[in-house]
């Protein structure tokens, strides 16, 4: 297509080759030799102060420097630091040891009743105070025994405990146990969870309820099937019970998640790898997760379909025994008498979807989820598993270790934390910008609390050291690029804020992060501004009608700007340029209200590179 043919102006990215039509005498071009007064993308404020421009981001839960994990371009890392206030960000609460009871022993499930926090390892109940202060036995089942699962219901605290039973405790005290219901010696007592009026108990491949007098089956899965049935911990979402399930056998084994309304039982998930033990509502979902043989995926269930909430890859994922029997994970196929935990564990935490995950045999990572995105919250000390159990106690996360360990994430603050924003370049790949300063917005500063900032404009380089912030009650801190034969000049730019604490009971709070930079001189010729017309019934150049719509030529110009590559204008002197958008949004400007038959037209102002 030719600028002289039937439009004034085109303009080429990847997608195709788009032509507009200008107003009669909108068309100007003027020299701009440091990219304008004013620019800015997405998330990104702009500034006119002496030329220079800034990045700046407020919105520490999401946005363009928020890590998500599928896109490493946009990987915000961190460590130690707290996202859940929106705008801002500052050290996260310390992780300590609480307690240690038993370095042998792995903490299996823990519920608070009443005045004492209760927790099973193996053949023994526990309990202990808000504070941790003691721990005590509080029920030892005998030899052989497991407590695998604790539930309140009609104010009492009940134990499924294998082939043992389901056995119930009272609040006389805190060692008073008594057998509800004698499963025999080749039942297993599994799962509890309390809907309505009933508490339903899982057998293997059996579902029940009991309604504080008789014990009701609701279904017998091995009944007319395979009997290698295996129920995990039900979950009530939307008025209903969903009970996870896994079908033991070959490789080709399949995991499900079924519902009970208390009158029909149907499926809405069935796949090829099993469903873990563990779900979770949050945001109105129904989150659970799915085992593969490298990876973990998280879905979730909106009460109309199944879809992937995210995907990990976990080295303590599944693994594939003799005659290709899945182990590795609590939702085994064929159940084999070493029952591995889930490596991922999840509750919500202050309005988070907080993950528990064993990445590797000696890194154990704490994650959030908002609505937003992931961020890394913690990592948990290496060498033991923590995806066991969590559970929360006065707004406190519990988390229950392999080696006896139980930590909390209590009142002082860690020593420090970083967050590193994304690999970032204003949409201009390929263009270099000359950094001038950053100016860090914060609250005031306490107590000898500092900030670092490291910077790289390279990922396959290590972060440079810019310089600190370290002046009590100050309020705003400037740190200054070198100049000189030292100027900093890259295309791209990555940040490493580093936040310390002097002795754990304050923390420092940053509000704004502005980096401000002009675009390298060399790269700059000159600004093209149009005013184009965007009419449906508009006749152009070679005497033909305009076929698109308003809204289709916005968008062409839309996709255009939010491409972030560089174009090419072919001007209405038919000459060729290379330019790239500047931060004008198009807007459709209607002159005349009431206007049966309105000209439209949209202002476009693009540089030359």
């Amino acid at each position: 297509m030719s600028a002289t043919s039937r439009y004034h102006i085109t303009i080429t990215n990847s997608g195709g080759t788009y032509g507009f039509t200008t107003k009669k005498y909108s068309s100007r071009q003027k020299p701009d030799s440091l990219f304008g007064s004013r620019f800015s993308t997405g998330n990104i404020n702009y500034s006119t102060m002496n030329r220079w421009q800034r990045l700046a981001q407020t919105t520490w839960l999401g946005g363009g420097f928020q890590k998500y994990w599928e896109n490493e371009a946009k990987f915000r890392r961190s460590n130690n630091i707290d996202v859940l206030t929106n705008g801002e960000f500052k050290l996260s609460k310390k992780l300590s040891g609480s307690a240690k009871y038993d370095g042998s022993i792995k903490i299996n499930i823990s519920i608070k009743y009443n005045d004492a926090i209760y927790f099973a390892a193996g053949r023994y109940i526990y309990y202990t105070d808000d504070n941790w202060s003691s721990v005590s036995v509080s029920k030892d089942f005998g030899a052989g025994k497991t407590c695998t699962d604790l539930e309140i219901y009609n104010g009492l605290l009940y134990a499924a405990v294998g082939t043992f039973g389901l056995w119930y405790h009272d609040t006389s005290d805190h060692t008073t146990w008594a057998e509800q219901q004698d499963t025999g010696a080749t039942v297993n007592c599994d799962y509890l969870r309390t809907w309505g009026d009933n508490l339903y108990i899982t057998y293997t491949n059996v579902l029940q309820y009991f309604d504080n007098t008789n014990f009701t089956t609701v279904k017998d899965f091995s009944t007319g099937g395979d009997a290698n049935y295996y129920i995990k911990k039900p979950k009530v979402y939307a008025s209903k019970l969903y009970i996870p399930i896994n079908i033991a056998g070959s490789i080709t084994g399949t995991g499900e998640v079924w519902y009970y309304d208390g009158t029909n039982l149907d499926i809405i998930f069935q796949g090829f790898d099993p469903v873990g033990t563990k779900m979770e509502v949050y945001n109105s979902r129904l989150i659970f997760a799915v085992y593969g043989l490298d990876k973990v995926t998280l879905k979730q269930f909106d009460n109309s379909s199944v879809s992937t909430l995210q995907e990990f890859d976990v080295e303590a994922g599944i693994t594939v025994y003799g005659s290709g029997i899945k182990y590795g994970t609590g939702a085994l196929y064929g159940e084999g008498s070493d029952k591995y935990d889930d490596p991922i564990n999840f509750c919500i935490w202050k309005n988070n979807l907080v993950i528990i995950m064993k990445r590797s045999a000696s890194q154990n990572t704490m994650l959030l989820y908002d609505t937003l995105g992931w961020t890394e919250y913690l990592t948990l000390p290496t060498g033991a598993d923590y995806s066991a159990t969590m559970w929360l106690d006065n707004r406190d996360l519990y988390i229950g270790g392999s080696d006896g360990d139980v930590f909390k994430i209590e009142a002082t603050f860690a020593e420090n934390g970083y967050l590193q924003g994304s690999i970032w370049d204003a949409e201009l790949q390929d263009l270099n910008k000359l950094f001038a300063d950053v100016i860090l917005k914060h609250d005031p500063l306490q107590n000898g609390d500092s900030i670092d900032f490291w910077y790289r404009t390279d990922d396959s380089q290590n972060f440079q050291f810019l310089g600190t912030a370290d002046t009590d009650d100050a309020i705003t801190s400037t740190i200054v690029f070198p100049t000189g034969a030292n100027t900093v000049i890259s295309t791209k730019f990555e940040y490493k804020i580093v936040l310390n604490s002097n002795d754990g009971t304050t923390t420092p709070i940053i509000k704004d992060v502005i980096v401000r930079y002009i675009l390298a001189p060399e790269n700059a010729k000159r600004v093209f501004e149009y005013t184009l017309e965007v009419t449906k019934k508009m006749k152009l150049l070679d005497k033909t009608m305009e076929t698109r719509s308003p809204s289709e030529m916005i968008t062409e110009l839309w996709n255009l700007k939010t491409s972030g590559e560089l174009l090419t204008l072919v001007d209405e002197n038919a000459d060729s340029h290379t330019v790239v958008f500047s931060d004008t949004t198009p807007e459709v400007v209607t002159p005349f209200a009431g206007d049966t038959n309105p000209e439209n037209y949209v202002y476009l102002r693009l540089f030359e590179l």
